[in-house]
């Protein structure tokens, strides 16, 4: 068989690459739910709310309702150590509007109030903050970067024809007030809450212009010195550094209209979007999507349809954007719809992406991401003036939510609308008692608190299933089935070797019987976090009631224990220590896979090499032998320590990624066609991944071509996620590298196939592999590829 032709097989390639983004499935629609539960025993707490019969309220959020049990569902969940994914803090944000609420937050000599100071230092930080909502669109954040004596508020806005709306219904002639509450403000209050948050500013593309955008960026991340913006907002906040900003938002929900504005909007948004790329050409834009389920053209009756308006935008803006945002209402129209229409919108974005190949900063496809900038459990909308939508009940949909989308690579981050209301409105993280004056913890603070001592570095794959009465399993979740269990799992692993697993029963009536089964066993529990609630109609009516929502926290010391009881209504978070120190975090499969960090321990005494035994990497020579890869220079040396071979690595890339080696000739001219690696280079020639004009094949391979190399590898098989190769390189403790070199080694590492490839503490690229550390590096790439 003669060798193809190279065009066809860079062909291919390109197509392996781009499968990753434009190849995800979406399954066909599910039934939306009624949007909101009128039987039991909701209506009576909700006409005692209205009648101002806080008695009965108080004797209902406290009455214990774990007794009223009507049966126990026996759940198994299935965890797979292999197949992770980045875990995302955002997950837990809180948004904020724009609004004239100084004197809310702030005393008249500038300090934060004491009672919100007090309320930030009862709960967990915050990971993300959002200043957005509805106000957002008529406010120019440049106009607000002054002291607030100063401000004179945003100007006068009109929507041209088919553009913009609120609720579906065209707006006109917005005259936009005075908001005292700054940029500088909502800084201050998020750095109260944690110094180290990230924020994401929802940038009006009505009211803002591209010099005035500009204007905002440079105040959040220039350093002091560096411009007047970065100057003023140390002199007049305080806030030194530069701001950590996760993501630009390009509007509020500004897509909900009756006309079809995707060419105004198109036309709008790049001049803003251009103005922060100046600044910040490494900046994250979301597109503003269709931003909600009842403008997506499914739930509701508005146009232009999903399809139309995400493909439509992703094909004009695709080259400046970085992902969408959207505003996932789940409970009402339901997790699973949720979760359906999350993909779609993906699927979308993908098509689009697939006819226009739009490529990042350094020529790599881009893989479209998803941002949740609101998320609550959405309540009864003929009366916002019901708290059921703040109770437990809501904290628990909000768990449940993010459990669920934390298995989609695609999705990262999921923002909690408010971050501080008034009692009788939804949504808040914090209430406030107009008549005290004071903020206090809604359940979802606690829910936080829970979260944050549970989020780990990675997210492990894992499905669960129910076993019914009759023995008849069935799925919660799948790529075919969206059924809602009210039970979700989710399972986070971290540097430190531990594992964590968030268990869910958003069942008020009944108990789950659990079984955790790992993909590899060896784990000891070391702890539980119980969240638990006497019933889900509970929630915190003010500052004496904040317990009413508890967390219990339990030490354990226990080997491999994996069947749980679980109560009705509970939150349960599971810590395991992994003593067998597998590296989970850091990319590397588990037991018998690519160890990363660890070495590979297993028995060589039948292997006859003497030379191995002393080896780092005498396990994957053991394994690499065994499996027929890899050869030693004679019967008894493999020489570990001398220089790896061009020839020698085209073998065992051959032979350990079963590549085809039924060509006949040669490819290279200065290899034999009758020379023993022949085949070999002529199949990893055809495979894309040695292809220099002469083969060399007694010269070497440095570090960084063998990084290369395995990387085109996996790109070819799996596609390349997209990775914050600076956040990697930081946790590995790496830092003389930069551009191409950084990505490349972040890479290697995220994907698994990366370790010993240094000395003295550091890292030089083009270093010689040695035969230990090529056999390392392919053991591995295998390990995760076949």
């Amino acid at each position: 068989m003669k060798l193809r032709n190279k065009i066809t097989i860079y062909t291919l390639i390109a197509a392996f690459a781009l499968g990753n983004g434009a190849a995800f499935a979406r399954e066909d629609p599910v039934k939306v739910k009624e949007p909101w539960d009128r039987s039991g025993w909701r209506p009576l707490v909700k006409t005692a709310f209205q009648e101002g019969n806080y008695e009965e309220i108080w004797n209902w959020a406290t009455m214990d309702m774990h007794d009223v049990v009507t049966g126990t569902d026996n759940v198994t969940v299935e965890i797979d150590e292999d197949k992770i994914t980045p875990a995302h803090k955002e997950i837990l944000g809180v948004q904020n509007d724009y609004s004239d609420a100084y004197n809310d937050f702030f005393e008249t000599n500038g300090k934060l109030k004491q009672s919100l100071v007090d309320a930030f230092a009862r709960s967990a930080p915050l990971q993300s903050y959002r200043i957005g909502g509805t106000t957002s669109n008529y406010v120019n954040m440049a106009t607000t970067l002054d002291e607030y004596s100063k401000r004179t508020g945003s100007k006068i806005v009109s929507f041209p024809d088919g553009g913009g709306s609120d609720g579906g219904g065209k707006l006109n002639n917005i005259a936009a007030g005075t908001y005292h509450l700054g940029l500088g403000e909502h800084l201050q209050l998020l750095y109260a809450s944690n110094p180290d948050a990230t924020l994401i500013p929802c940038i009006s593309i009505l009211t803002t212009n591209k010099e005035d955008v500009k204007k905002v960026a440079h105040f959040l991340l220039d350093e002091v010195g560096e411009s007047e913006w970065a100057d003023k907002r140390y002199e007049l906040y305080g806030i030194k550094d530069p701001v950590n900003v996760a993501y630009w938002e390009m509007s509020n929900e500004i897509d909900q209209h009756t006309d079809d504005g995707r060419e105004w909007y198109a036309n709008a948004v790049r001049p803003v979007m251009e103005g922060i790329l100046e600044v910040d050409p490494d900046a994250r834009i979301l597109i503003c999507g269709p931003s909600a389920p009842w403008a997506s053209g499914y739930a509701g009756n508005h146009e232009p349809k999903i399809e139309d308006w995400v493909e439509y935008i992703t094909e004009k803006c695709g080259d400046l954007m970085w992902g969408m945002s959207w505003h996932p209402y789940y409970d009402g129209y339901g997790t699973a719809y949720m979760l359906w229409l999350s993909d779609d919108i993906k699927y979308h974005m993908d098509n689009a992406q697939e006819r226009m190949q739009f490529k990042d900063k350094d020529g790599n496809l881009k893989d479209f991401k998803i941002v949740g900038t609101e998320g609550a459990r959405f309540d009864d909308p003929a009366d916002h003036n019901y708290p059921g939508s703040a109770n437990y009940e809501s904290a628990l949909s909000t768990c449940h939510f993010l459990n669920v989308m934390s298995h989609r690579e695609y999705y990262w981050g999921n923002m909690l609308h408010n971050f501080t209301t008034k009692v009788v409105t939804m949504w808040p993280y914090y209430y406030y008692d107009d008549v005290t004056r004071e903020y206090f913890l809604s359940p979802t603070v606690k829910l936080y608190e829970v979260y944050n001592e549970a989020l780990g570095d990675v997210t492990l794959a894992s499905d669960w299933y129910i076993t019914d009465e009759n023995g008849e399993k069935g799925p919660y979740w799948s790529e075919s089935c969206y059924e809602d269990w009210g039970f979700s799992a989710n399972v986070y692993a971290t540097n430190d070797d531990e594992v964590n697993v968030i268990l869910l029963n958003k069942d008020n009536y009944r108990e789950k019987e659990v079984d955790l089964q790992f993909k590899y066993g060896g784990y000891e529990l070391t702890g539980i976090t119980t969240l638990q609630a006497p019933n889900l109609f509970t929630f915190t009516w003010d500052r004496d009631s904040e317990d009413i929502t508890t967390i219990t926290r339990e030490e354990v010391k226990e080997k491999d224990k994996y069947h749980f009881s679980m109560p009705n209504g509970t939150v349960m978070v599971l810590h395991y220590k992994d003593t067998a120190k597998r590296g989970i975090a850091k990319g590397n499969a588990a037991n018998g896979g690519a160890a990363g960090g660890e070495e590979l321990v297993v028995d060589t005494s039948e292997i006859g090499f003497t030379d191995i035994a002393m080896s780092w990497a005498a396990g994957e020579i053991s394994q690499m032998n065994k499996l027929g890869f890899v050869s030693g220079r004679t019967a008894t040396e493999f020489a570990p320590a001398e220089r790896v071979t061009r020839a020698e690595i085209s073998a065992m890339l051959s032979k350990a990624l079963s590549l085809n080696t039924d060509y006949s000739g040669s490819v290279f001219s200065d290899v034999p066609q009758d020379a023993w690696y022949a085949k070999y280079a002529n199949a990893c020639y055809a495979a894309g991944v040695m292809t220099d004009n002469l083969f060399n094949a007694e010269g070497g391979i440095t570090i960084r071509e063998l990084l290369e190399l395995a990387e085109t590898v996996y790109a070819n098989r799996k596609g390349n996620a997209q990775i914050n190769s600076g956040e990697i390189l930081a946790a590995n403790g790496i830092k003389n590298l930069s551009g191409s070199d950084a990505e490349l080694v972040a890479r290697a590492i995220h994907n698994g196939y990366f370790y010993r490839l240094y000395e003295n503490g550091g890292f030089n690229l083009d270093k010689y592999v040695t035969r230990d550390e090529a056999t390392s590096v392919i053991y591995r790439l295998y390990t995760k590829l076949m």
